[in-house]
C-alpha cells in the first residue's frame, strides 16, 4: 500500500542540496529551530527529493507505544512540492510526501495531480457533513456510526 499526502504545517521540508538536519535523539533548542527533522538522500530536481524519516525516540500522546515499538527505524520516503495558480488559493506552494519513492513510474505532476484530487474529494466530503449537520457522529456503537456514515454515503 502506498500513500501521498500532504505535508502538516508544522512538519520543515527544505530543499536545498547540502541542507543541515536535526539528528532524531536531539531536543529541540533555538540551535535546531528551523531544521527539517529528515535527512536528505538524494534530490531528482529542484522540488523532489528522497529523504529518511527517523522514528521518534519518545510516544506521541495519539500513538500506542506498543504500535511506536512495531515501526521500523526509519522510512524512506520521497518530499516534493508543486505549484499551485488557481486564483483564490491561499497556499501558493504545496509540499507532498508519498511512498511512491520512483521518480520515472510516479513522475511529480502525476503526484500532484493525485493531491489536488484528494484535497478536492475531502473538501467537498466536509463540505456535505457541514451542510447536513454530520461534523459530529451521533452513534455511540459501531453499528450506529456505521449507519450514520451509510446515511451519508446514500445522500
Amino acid at each position: 500500500m502506498h500513500a501521498v499526502f500532504r505535508v502538516g504545517s508544522r512538519q520543515i521540508v527544505d530543499f536545498t542540496p547540502p541542507r543541515p538536519f536535526v539528528m532524531p535523539a536531539t531536543r529541540r533548542s533555538a540551535a535546531s529551530t528551523g531544521l527539517p527533522r529528515s535527512r536528505g538522500i538524494s534530490a531528482f530536481s529542484t522540488d523532489d527529493q528522497r529523504v529518511e524519516w527517523c522514528k521518534p525516540r519518545t510516544c506521541p500522546p495519539w500513538l500506542s507505544p506498543d504500535a511506536l515499538e512495531a515501526l521500523p527505524p526509519s522510512l524512506v520516503v520521497r518530499e516534493l512540492r508543486y505549484d499551485v495558480t488557481q486564483r483564490g488559493f491561499r497556499s501558493r506552494q504545496i509540499p507532498v510526501v508519498t511512498t511512491l519513492r520512483d521518480a520515472e513510474r510516479s513522475p511529480r505532476a502525476a503526484l500532484a495531480e493525485l493531491s489536488w484530487q484528494r484535497w478536492e474529494a475531502e473538501t467537498h466530503l466536509a463540505q456535505r457533513k457541514t451542510t447536513m449537520q454530520m461534523e459530529v457522529l451521533h452513534g455511540k456503537t459501531v453499528p450506529g456510526v456505521h449507519q450514520e456514515l451509510l446515511v451519508l454515503a446514500i445522500l
